[in-house]
C-alpha cells in the first residue's frame, strides 16, 4: 500500500513540467540584504502543478549574500 502511494507521488512529480523559479521566492534567505520573499502562493499553489526548479541569478554569477552596497556618482566636471 506504501509502495503504491510512493510510485504514484513519484509519477505525478516526473510528469510535472519543469519551471524555474528565483530561491528567494520560495523562502530561501538569497535576496541582496539576506532575506528572502517568500511566496506561499507560489510555492504550495504552482508547486502542486509544476516541478519548481529554484536558482538565484545574483549567486550564479558570483554575488555575495549579503551584497555589498555601490554608490554611483558623477565627476563634478563633467562636460555636457
Amino acid at each position: 500500500m506504501i509502495a503504491e502511494e510512493n510510485s504514484e507521488q513519484i509519477e505525478e512529480q516526473n510528469s510535472k513540467i519543469p519551471v524555474g523559479i528565483s530561491s528567494c521566492l520560495l523562502g530561501e534567505k538569497v535576496r541582496y540584504d539576506g532575506g528572502h520573499k517568500n511566496n506561499s502562493y507560489v510555492g504550495k499553489t504552482l508547486g502542486q502543478y509544476f516541478d519548481l526548479q529554484s536558482f538565484c541569478p545574483e549567486l550564479d554569477i558570483g554575488l555575495g549574500i549579503p551584497v555589498s552596497y555601490t554608490h554611483l556618482t558623477l565627476p563634478t566636471n563633467r562636460e555636457v
